[in-house]
């Protein structure tokens, strides 16, 4: 095989072809995996900034309740990191510690959701880290994976 290598004529034995051959897959499918790891992280970014900058309280639960992200203004409210709320039990978070009506509601919504349910609607209590009582129009959304199973409940307020 003849090639032309930096301008000039070069005779290449096929097994050097195969060598080169190799080495270039290597490097496209190198560059390849590049791309799509930053495509990736830039998907990755644009999901952070949204869910951690919107004014609602948004919180990402396991279909039995733990919680997995809770956005900022979430924790602002709570008055607690978000490791220290991961993978407890949405109900027993401190918005709604001293309010059994209200984790009761919460404990039906997210069943509802489990079920297949739309989104369900309703106003409900929750305490601030200072204590106060508020109210919050709220929603719990089942987020399913593209087989069609709940992989995720989505509590917004």
């Amino acid at each position: 095989t003849v090639a032309f290598v930096s301008g000039r004529k070069t005779h290449f034995h096929p097994g050097d072809v195969e060598v080169i051959q190799t080495v270039c897959d290597m490097l496209a499918a190198a560059a390849l995996r590049k791309k799509t790891e930053e495509a990736l992280r830039a998907s990755e970014r644009r999901f952070r900034t949204i869910f951690e900058h919107q004014f609602q309280f948004s919180a990402l639960l396991t279909p039995d309740g733990r919680i997995i992200a809770i956005s900022s203004s979430g924790l602002r409210t709570a008055g607690i990191s978000q490791e220290e709320l991961e993978g407890s039990l949405f109900v027993d978070g401190p918005w709604f510690r001293h309010l059994q009506n209200s984790q009761e509601w919460w404990r039906q919504q997210l069943a509802a959701a489990l079920s297949g349910q739309p989104s369900c609607r309703m106003e409900a209590p929750f305490h601030t880290s200072d204590g106060s009582l508020r109210w919050a129009m709220n929603t719990v959304s089942p987020i399913r994976d593209q087989h069609g199973e709940i992989e995720y409940l989505l509590v917004e307020g």
